[in-house]
């Protein structure tokens, strides 16, 4: 297997192995089979299940997730438990497995509707086959679309953990700590790397889109694309660079002039997400676009009302594609970059598109900090209002529900929360746990975000709606379920400055006015705003509030 490549693998069995199969998402095999392999199946491979005489043909496929040892004394195969001895030692399991037909469906329903080989019809001699040739490869994938194109196949998401735990010597099922969701493609990274790229595992998890800003060539391109690997794999990603020429044909598609008329073409945006699609129904896994220098395009033009759909919350309507119902998956993200030097064109993103992405500074290594945060001072109950602080109560609640309610959407294997491991967790209970562990003394970290976002609205500073706040709370769970053990009010800080502080851009224009008419009291609320930063602990948005203060730009 090379790179993100799956390898094809035909496997056979009879049909009272594969009712237990199929309704487990497992495959069993001897010491003899596995002797036969070479290298071990991968990851990500495709299994096609070929059902032995009377059957004689594939039923279904399924995605290969792992393969353990099972134990002496676990029989569950009929061969097995005729013979009263362990045959098949090793246990293989398959996600995102589909059927023609279900475990249960009577043996002449078997024989009815499965897909007869041709060109494969001689690996059918052999319990297991890798196979290589292309046009058994070929036939293959044509029985795969076969299985997809029926409305009422069988499927299995995932396979029957509870069973695999018990059967096999090394439990699978892993606990939250030991999760690694950085892989090895970061091993050989910088800690600066490793940091980031963690920052921005927690915000798409969150349900948020990415843009890496910074000056020229401090690595933003790479980094959206070393991310894109690490979730999606080596070719489960598209760079594009915008331009400002770019509109809804670019982006959306649009017709053109054909032999006989004309005829629909796809955008970069469209073809993405259908290749999304079509990865999660193969592999299991999204695919993602890049967009280089973001800020070169006229993104209200070419997005159009397609914009409202980088907002996971709002893809139950499909993109509007003349003849087809295309809807973005729930775990498709766009990574963009943004070069903040290119100041004829910077800034040309309005409010609505940075409310659906995270900003991500990537600044020269010759200036590189490590925030790791500082004692708050004392807070008092005065600084959320006293008065009001049932009303806080009632839109922490709400808070809570939208983050639980928008972190378990799915749609099959599609999920909002990208990772499977993540989509298995109990969100509420993961939140409640969160809010106990990230505190800024007697303040949770909900507290904290309303205390900011209050004051900065209370001094007509940026008017913050709930929805920032819903999404620094998504932040801020997604990084703790992540990485539970890395977690302090320092994450606190992270969200504000990625969620709240891109909003103060808009008050620049009246800072500016500030300094130039000496007009005192906007500078003495952006002033109480860093006290306050700097109470909380927040050190890095303090700090960033007085760098804008100087330079008069947010970002």
């Amino acid at each position: 297997m090379s790179g993100d490549n799956p390898d094809i693998w035909l496997v056979v069995g009879s049909i009272k192995h594969w009712r237990f199969g199929l309704k487990n998402g497992v495959w069993g095999a001897t010491e003899g089979m596995r002797s036969m392999w070479g290298d071990d199946p991968r990851k990500g491979d495709v299994f096609f299940f070929y059902v032995s005489a009377p059957v004689k043909g594939v039923v279904g496929y399924g995605v290969f997730e792992g393969m353990g040892l099972k134990k002496e004394d676990k029989l569950i195969w009929e061969e097995e438990k005729e013979e009263g001895r362990s045959i098949y030692k090793h246990t293989l399991y398959f996600s995102n497995l589909r059927s023609i037909v279900g475990p249960d469906a009577p043996d002449g329903e078997w024989i009815e509707k499965c897909i007869g080989l041709d060109q494969c019809r001689g690996l059918v001699n052999r319990a297991f086959t890798r196979v290589r040739k292309l046009e058994c490869i070929e036939e293959l994938k044509r029985c795969r679309e076969h299985v997809d194109a029926l409305k009422d196949a069988f499927t299995l998401d995932k396979p029957n953990y509870v069973l695999l735990n018990d059967i096999l010597e090394k439990p699978i099922v892993s606990k939250r700590a030991e999760v690694d969701f950085l892989g090895d493609i970061l091993k050989k990274e910088s800690e600066e790397v490793v940091s980031r790229v963690k920052l921005v595992l927690a915000h798409v998890v969150a349900g948020k889109n990415v843009v890496f800003y910074g000056p020229p060539g401090t690595g933003k391109t790479r980094l959206a694309i070393l991310v894109c690997k690490l979730v999606c794999g080596d070719d489960g990603y598209s760079l594009e660079t915008a331009n400002s020429e770019w509109g809804h044909y670019d982006v959306i598609g649009g017709y053109r002039p054909a032999a006989e008329g004309v005829e629909w073409v796809d955008g970069i945006l469209t073809r993405a997400v259908k290749r999304c699609r079509e990865r999660l129904d193969r592999f299991g896994r999204p695919y993602w676009l890049i967009i280089d220098e973001l800020n070169r395009a006229n993104l209200d033009l070419a997005f159009g009302e397609a914009f409202t759909l980088l907002d996971v919350e709002y893809r139950d309507k499909p993109l509007s594609i003349p003849g087809e119902s295309v809807f973005v998956p729930y775990c498709f993200r766009i990574v963009a970059t943004m070069n903040v030097y290119d100041r004829s064109l910077l800034f040309s993103l309005g409010y609505a598109f940075m409310r659906r992405f995270a900003f991500i500074e990537v600044p020269s290594l010759l200036r590189f900090e490590t925030v790791s945060g500082s004692q708050p001072g004392e807070v008092k109950i005065e600084d959320v209002g006293g008065e009001r602080l049932e009303e806080a109560e009632k839109l922490k609640e709400v808070i809570r529900e939208s983050v639980v309610r928008q972190m378990k959407l799915k749609r099959g294997n599609d999920f909002a929360v990208v990772f499977r491991e993540l989509a298995e967790k109990d969100i509420r209970r993961e939140l409640e746990d969160c809010l106990k562990k990230v505190r800024v003394g007697d303040f949770d970290f909900l507290d904290v975000l309303l205390m900011f976002a209050r004051k900065a609205t209370d001094l007509n500073v940026v008017e913050i709606g709930q929805a920032m706040l819903i999404d620094a709370a998504k932040f801020i769970l997604a990084y703790y379920m992540l990485f539970p053990e890395d977690v302090g009010v320092w994450l606190v800080d992270e969200a504000v400055v990625a969620y709240i502080l891109p909003q103060f851009e808009f008050f620049m224009p009246q800072l500016r006015r500030a300094k130039v008419f000496e007009e005192k009291e906007y500078e003495e609320r952006w002033k109480k705003l860093i006290g306050l930063a700097s109470k909380l602990g927040l050190v890095k948005t303090a700090g960033l509030l007085e760098t804008a203060e100087a330079r008069l730009r947010m970002i």
